[in-house]
């Protein structure tokens, strides 16, 4: 996971979330159907956390 638009982003399906963009590399298959994505502030950082997936390989 990283922060910004990736430089190919036809590899990716792209979902606009609360005014966030969210891009997925097409390659990962989830395995379940909710998927949350959290931003966690604590005092001067960010941290993304993606919670209920599970990743096929």
């Amino acid at each position: 996971m990283s922060e910004g638009e990736p430089q190919d982003s036809s590899k990716f399906n792209i979902f606009n979330v609360d005014g966030i963009t969210v891009y997925f590399n097409r390659n990962i298959v989830f395995n379940k159907e909710i998927v949350t994505l959290d931003i966690r502030r604590y005092l001067f950082t960010h941290e993304i956390f993606v919670e209920g997936v599970d990743i096929a390989y």
